[in-house]
C-alpha cells in the first residue's frame, strides 16, 4: 500500500487571509487556555492529595502537551515554551515517580501562576523572544531543582541554578531574570 498524502494549497492563499487565519487560532488558544490551566490545577490537586495515583500526573502531563502544541500552533513562542518546560517537567515525575518531592509540586503551581500571567498578557510579553528568556532556579532540595533544569533546558530556557536562597537573592540583585523560579 502507498501512503497518499493531501495536497494542501497555499497558492491561492493571501498574506492577509494567512494573518487572519493565525489570529484565529492564536484566538482560540487564549480562549481555551484559562479553562486548560484550571484542569491542571485541579489535576494537582487531586495528586497532592492522591500521590499514589500515576494516571492523575499523566493526565496532568496530557493537559500541558496540548497546551503547548495549541500555543505552538497559534505562534506564541514564549506561552509556548513554558508550558512546554511544564509538559517536560510531568513527564519525568510520570515516567520517575519517586522523584515527586513537594517543592516540586509547589513548582508546577507558580509555574501554572506564570502562565497566568502570561496569558493575562495576551501569551506573549513585548519584547520578549530575542533572546532565550533567562530564568533563575532556587531549590534546596537536589531532585527538584535538577528536574526543573531538566525540563526548562527541553524548553530552550538559558538558566541559572542556586540550592542557597541567599546566594539567589544576591543573583536577582546583580543580574537580571526574566523568571524566578522558586
Amino acid at each position: 500500500r502507498q501512503l497518499v498524502r493531501p495536497q494542501i494549497a497555499h497558492g491561492g492563499q493571501t498574506e492577509d487571509e494567512d494573518r487572519r487565519f493565525l489570529a484565529a487560532v492564536r484566538a482560540s488558544c487564549l480562549r481555551s487556555a484559562p479553562a486548560s490551566l484550571d484542569a491542571m490545577r485541579d489535576l494537582l490537586r487531586a495528586f497532592i492529595g492522591h500521590h499514589q495515583q500515576p494516571e492523575l500526573m499523566q493526565a496532568l502531563y496530557g493537559e500541558a502537551h496540548l497546551l503547548a502544541g495549541s500555543a505552538a500552533l497559534a505562534d506564541l513562542p514564549l506561552l509556548s515554551r513554558l508550558t512546554g518546560a511544564l509538559e517536560g517537567l510531568t513527564k519525568i515525575l510520570m515516567e520517575r515517580p519517586q522523584q515527586v518531592r513537594i517543592t516540586t509540586l509547589r513548582g508546577i503551581s507558580q509555574a501554572l501562576d506564570a502562565l497566568d500571567l502570561l496569558l493575562a498578557e495576551g501569551g506573549s510579553i513585548a519584547g520578549a523572544g530575542a533572546a532565550p528568556p533567562r530564568v533563575l532556579v532556587v531549590d534546596d532540595d537536589e531532585i527538584a531543582l535538577r528536574s526543573i533544569e531538566h525540563a526548562l533546558q527541553k524548553a530552550k530556557f538559558e538558566i541559572v541554578c542556586e540550592s542557597d536562597p541567599a546566594v539567589a537573592l544576591k543573583m536577582i540583585d546583580r543580574e537580571g531574570f526574566d523568571l524566578v523560579f522558586l
